[in-house]
């Protein structure tokens, strides 16, 4: 027999279930049913009243509930736009990811700036009235952030550098400083004192994979999950508007690369079938050329809460170290060139999928940096050089340059691949016919 049973007796019970198809709202409710509901709690010390977190002793509160009728009724609850629109939300969890060394934090400490000054990030807007920002994380030190700090200092005004004071920053000057696992409960407490203090409105985790709680399982989807569920715990108890920013590392390799701009994009990061499933927003980073120095590419791959914005990249001022937005970049252009080079599979030759123009394409590429060189290269040099400019395997390097020699123009073969005593013994030289035919002279000063 059922609590409520117990509660209400036979005939009670019987009459519930005779009003079954009556509509009975919480002011309609027959008082004997309220009564019996209170016993009911009472038994199972569950108090009446509106949901939130108990303290230690207390017994435990239910969830928040409200009915239909009554949150229809209700005036609308504003969100909180912090940046891009919807795309940073109050209360809510954003993710950015991308490659180690890309400048996840430097660019998280931009939009912060820009927040806080009531400036454009990547031409979007931000909210009006300076938020309090978090930065907790294990990578960054003091002379870290000072570096970047002291150069973006120099070109703002006192009134500015004044209001930046809204930015704090975990500097690693303990020696614990850097373990900020959730899986040790003496790092909870630093947690909850650390946001205790500092009451902000908005955390940057940096890195999340540093955090993970549980088991301490970087690839575990449930360590994941647990982990994102303590820090909304935690950074959200004394401010329930509190937004989170998870940074993430991603994958690496072009074939990720090509992925964060693709339909594929919510694989980009680690442990993203957890994290991406639960932010609100996700951005995923990359670069946007091969130049040592290249723009950021920032790509809005996922907004449940409203339309993604477009992709856009970042260049970086190495004297102030401030990002302004790279006019002109062509996202198409770059996305196409990346999934051409990431039509080789792993183990040689072309992508399941691939189709003909990706390889076509990728060929091209490929021909066009042998006829740039001034000689014909060894065989498993330029195997090497293909690799790196192309980012592909070992495999799918030599597959290339099989491939590229049967390219023909007007039906005349333009590569070749050719064995050469010198000056390496023996060894096959692929390079255009013309260069081919130049390295056969010997009066070539090698």
């Amino acid at each position: 027999m059922g609590d409520l049973e117990e509660a209400l007796g036979a005939e009670g019970l019987a009459e519930v279930h005779s009003q079954e198809q009556t509509d009975v709202s919480p002011a309609k409710e027959p008082k004997y049913l309220k009564e019996a509901w209170a016993e009911v709690c009472e038994a199972e010390a569950l108090p009446n009243g509106s949901g939130g977190e108990s303290t230690e002793g207390e017994a435990p509160k239910p969830y928040s509930v409200r009915s239909f009728a009554e949150i229809a009724q209700m005036p609308k609850v504003e969100v909180e736009e912090i940046w891009g629109g919807l795309t940073l939300s109050g209360g809510e969890v954003m993710e950015v990811v991308g490659p180690p060394g890309i400048g996840k934090s430097r660019i998280m400490l931009n939009l912060a700036v820009n927040q806080v000054l009531g400036r454009k990030f990547g031409n979007h807007p931000v909210l009006g009235r300076p938020l309090r920002w978090l930065f907790l994380g294990s990578e960054n030190s003091l002379a870290r952030w000072q570096y970047d700090i002291k150069r973006m200092s120099s070109v703002l005004t006192a009134d500015e550098r004044g209001k930046l004071a809204n930015i704090d920053l975990t500097t690693l000057e303990a020696p614990d400083d850097t373990d900020i696992s959730l899986k040790d409960e003496a790092n909870v407490k630093k947690w909850r004192a650390t946001i205790c203090l500092h009451r902000p409105d908005v955390i940057v985790v940096d890195p999340f994979g540093d955090t993970i709680a549980g088991k301490g399982d970087a690839l575990s989807e449930a360590d994941a999950r647990e982990t994102i569920r303590l820090i909304r715990s935690i950074g959200r108890a004394k401010n329930e508007k509190t937004a989170i920013i998870l940074v993430n590392h991603s994958r690496m390799g072009t074939a990720e690369m090509a992925k964060a701009g693709g339909l594929d994009g919510g694989n980009f990061g680690k442990n993203n079938k957890s994290v991406y499933s639960q932010a609100r927003s996700v951005w995923n980073l990359r670069p946007g050329d091969d130049t040592d120095k290249p723009p950021v590419e920032m790509i809005h791959a996922k907004n449940n809460n409203g339309k993604r914005l477009p992709p856009f990249a970042l260049v970086l001022d190495s004297e102030t170290m401030f990002y302004s937005v790279a006019e002109g970049f062509e996202h198409e252009a770059w996305q196409a060139e990346l999934e051409a080079r990431a039509g080789i599979r792993s183990g040689g030759g072309p992508r399941k999928g691939a189709s003909p123009l990706e390889l076509e394409k990728k060929l091209v590429m490929v021909a066009d940096f042998i006829r740039k060189r001034d000689e014909p290269s060894p065989r498993t040099k330029l195997t090497g050089l293909v690799r790196t400019q192309f980012g592909v395997p070992k495999s799918a390097a030599e597959w290339l340059l099989e491939n590229v020699t049967r390219l023909d123009e007007c039906r005349k073969p333009e590569f070749g691949i050719e064995r050469f005593e010198r000056p390496y013994p023996k060894a096959c030289f692929i390079g255009t016919a013309k260069q081919l035919e130049k390295f056969r002279n010997p009066e070539l000063d090698l």
